[in-house]
């Protein structure tokens, strides 16, 4: 039961991380249309 914990886990994490890779290339992407509007 204790690695399945873990199994879980560690599924959560990589799921936070993708996460928070699509949030920063959002952010980015967000950036790139507010310096093209400001000019």
């Amino acid at each position: 039961a204790q690695a399945d914990k873990i199994c879980q886990l560690k599924q959560r994490m990589e799921m936070q991380d993708t996460q928070a890779n699509k949030i920063r290339e959002l952010e980015g992407q967000a950036k790139m249309l507010m310096a093209v509007l400001e000019k």
